[in-house]
């Protein structure tokens, strides 16, 4: 009986540590806006991904930092160089020494996970890019304002703190994807699911408030990615709908 709680209590000290991440990257997105008129941390868009704030996939929001192959670890001073290098979403903070170390951007729940693209140890010494095919990149744990229009080239609807009008927001929440092979089942791969063992989500709103979302079922069948791993636009405005019913 003791095993099962002491891993529960683990599971639930991550949950903490990860609601902690989310207000720390809340208030360095105010401390962005604050020095950008209003604008929230942008997408750029290069490698994959093209199109200034067009989020067409989940993973687009995750992106911390994109540029070209063999970069060492990065520090705040990391230059952009238009168009091939750039930092991405969250990763302004970090340009903006608002970030600290960088492990903010990092669920500690994934970071205990022998394998998974969405944790701190894939990008040792921290913030070290990985490879990928003709360019490297970071990936946060967090899906950065991923509210987009599927009818207007996924362009991202809230780009400026002001255009929260119409209520609380989702402003960030931790990847999930729903990769079964049906829309209805709950198994939950822990590779892509941060706290797979609780069935939690971790989400912090437009007001700055950050708390855990039970993941339900109506909320895991909408992250579901068609058999695939990638969610798409219009999939990820349904989940964020399922998502923002909780609040």
């Amino acid at each position: 009986m003791l095993l099962p709680a002491l891993t529960a209590a683990k599971q639930r000290a991550y949950i903490a540590s990860c609601i902690d991440n989310m207000k720390q990257i809340s208030l360095g997105a105010q401390v962005y806006a604050g020095d950008y008129s209003d604008w929230l941390p942008p997408s750029v868009g290069i490698g994959s991904q093209t199109g200034y704030n067009t989020v067409a996939q989940e993973e687009y929001c995750t992106f911390i930092w994109q540029g070209a192959q063999g970069a060492g670890k990065l520090s705040p001073s990391t230059p952009v160089v238009s168009p091939t290098t750039t930092w991405e979403n969250i990763g302004w903070m970090y340009s903006m020494n608002a970030a600290g170390s960088g492990s903010m951007f990092f669920c500690p729940s994934y970071n205990a996970k022998p394998v998974s693209t969405y944790s701190a140890g894939d990008y040792q010494p921290l913030l070290t890019p990985l490879n990928n095919t003709g360019y490297a990149n970071i990936q946060s744990s967090y899906v950065w304002n991923p509210w987009s229009d599927p009818g207007n080239n996924s362009l991202r609807i809230y780009q400026k703190t002001t255009d929260f009008k119409q209520g609380v927001k989702v402003l960030a929440m931790e990847h999930l994807v729903n990769a079964n092979a049906t829309a209805t089942s709950m198994t939950m791969n822990p590779a892509s699911v941060a706290h797979d063992q609780l069935k939690d989500e971790v989400v912090v709103y437009s007001d700055n408030s950050a708390r855990a979302v039970k993941i339900t079922p109506a909320i895991y069948a909408s992250a579901w990615a068609g058999g695939g791993t990638l969610l798409y636009s219009a999939n990820l405005t349904n989940l964020l709908v399922n998502i923002q019913n909780t609040y």
